[in-house]
């Protein structure tokens, strides 16, 4: 069983962006300070910080999908802090804006994380951004941040970064590149592949039942035939692959057929002179 857990520690080389609200100021500063001491603490160097201050909690989006498409960000911190007011005005702004920032996480791969506040009262958004902590004058390193929500989201982009580099690459061109050259090579003069090449491939075969295969080709009949103890309904990948190896031999046959016709002796044609009866 893989198991993949990300840990807040010095990331690699590449730059971490905090966006912050200035609405609510009082509150989202506090949240900076938190999400900025939290890098500090695993080593990520203060020229590899990047802070942006947006207008307030809306226009954040906008600033995370510019610097999402860079290469060279490693994960965007998103702060902010709304607050419930006489109206459903905070309601709005929380559903687009959380909507937005995890499409922008997912379009691009890369880690943005929400550290906004969602509170009904401003005691609520004191809270969670360390007022109970920073009231004990005592209270130093991580303990004097207990309970702000910028702190707990800069754990949260070293976790990701470090969780997304021990992800396994998927490239999705894999296997249109190997059609590809299964193509080539079966319309190429000496060509011929037989199942066994397709099983070679990056397609989606279960890896247990292949290792059980055996079986026999035929040239005679030209056809490959699998010889396992499984029951019928658990060949499936057999019927893929020997459909996908009958649509290439059929390609292969058109092929020849092509070939054979540009071959033939090209006849030229004379045309007849009629001969005239002599008077």
């Amino acid at each position: 069983m893989l198991n993949f857990e990300g840990k807040a520690k010095q990331p690699p080389d590449g730059e971490i962006v905090i966006i912050v609200s200035k609405f609510n100021g009082s509150i989202t500063e506090r949240l900076l300070d938190g999400a900025l001491a939290a890098l500090r603490e695993n080593s990520v160097s203060e020229q590899n910080i990047t802070v942006c201050r947006a207008p307030g909690a809306f226009e954040i989006p906008l600033v995370a999908s510019h610097y999402a498409e860079q290469p060279n960000i490693l994960a965007i911190i998103c702060l902010g802090a709304v607050i419930k007011g006489e109206t459903s005005h905070d309601e709005h702004i929380n559903r687009a804006v959380s909507l937005e920032i995890a499409k922008i996480g997912t379009e691009n791969k890369k880690p943005v994380i929400f550290g906004l506040l969602t509170c009904n009262t401003v005691e609520q958004a004191i809270t969670r951004s360390g007022g109970a902590a920073a009231a004990h004058d005592k209270a130093v390193g991580k303990k004097a941040y207990i309970g702000n929500k910028g702190y707990e989201a800069a754990e949260a982009a070293l976790e990701m970064i470090d969780l997304m580099q021990q992800l396994p690459s998927l490239d999705y061109t894999a296997p249109v590149r190997e059609i590809m050259n299964m193509l080539a090579k079966l319309l190429s003069d000496n060509g011929s592949i037989g199942v066994d090449d397709i099983y070679e491939t990056p397609f989606d075969f279960d890896e247990e039942k292949d290792s059980t295969y055996r079986g026999y080709y035929d040239e005679g009949k030209d056809e490959y035939y699998f010889d396992d103890d499984e029951d019928e309904d658990d060949n499936d990948d057999d019927d893929v692959a020997n459909e996908f190896y009958e649509f290439v031999k059929g390609l292969r046959g058109r092929s020849a057929k092509k070939k054979s016709a540009k071959t033939k002796p090209f006849k030229k044609k004379v045309a007849k002179k009629s001969k005239k009866k002599r008077k």
